[in-house]
């Protein structure tokens, strides 16, 4: 009998500079949405399980502050 496949959520897609990405976004704990992207739909499936722990273990950072944090540390 064969393995079954994962089943993977349907991402959208968008293009950057002509190479296509999936992109699918996220809720953080403040409540604001932040877009994760990947080449292959199994990447983003990995970067979203692993954002969305974060998230719940409150460990989650973005890559860059919002102007409220960077005017804060200014």
């Amino acid at each position: 009998m064969a393995a079954r496949r994962m089943m993977l959520p349907d991402y959208g897609t968008v293009s950057m500079k002509g190479t296509q990405y999936y992109r699918t976004r996220v809720t953080d704990q403040q409540g604001r949405r932040v877009s994760l992207y990947a080449r292959t739909r199994e990447e983003l499936y990995q970067k979203e399980q692993e954002a969305i722990q974060q998230i719940e273990n409150k460990t989650y950072r973005r890559s860059t502050p919002t102007v409220e944090e960077y005017c804060e540390k200014w």
